[in-house]
């Protein structure tokens, strides 16, 4: 359990970007890797999978929470049509299968 807090932690600790994190985030894949913790491992392939996209949210400053703020409205418009669709469709569907 302590390995599992620790390394978590660690985690956390590159979440602010900074440009030594790309070789901080090496070395905590490769002490991962060496626990007995499969749940950290499948986190650690997935990461070493899209490592450039990993590597650069790390260590650059740019963020897209601006764009995520004005997108995500718009999906919940979106899902909030489909639901309605779905409902629509349904009613519909069940309507024809009674008789």
């Amino acid at each position: 359990m302590i390995d599992l807090a620790d390394t978590v932690r660690g985690f956390a600790d590159l979440l602010t970007p900074s440009p030594g994190n790309v070789t901080r985030l090496r070395e905590r894949l490769t002490t991962v890797r060496s626990f007995d913790l499969p749940c950290l491992h499948s986190v650690t392939r997935r990461l070493e999978k899209d490592a450039s996209a990993a590597t650069a949210r790390l260590a650059q400053p740019y963020s897209s929470r601006p764009t995520e703020g004005h997108i995500n409205p718009i999906k919940m418009i979106k899902r909030q049509m489909h639901d309605s669709e779905q409902d629509s469709t349904s009613s519909a569907n069940g309507f024809l299968h009674t008789s």
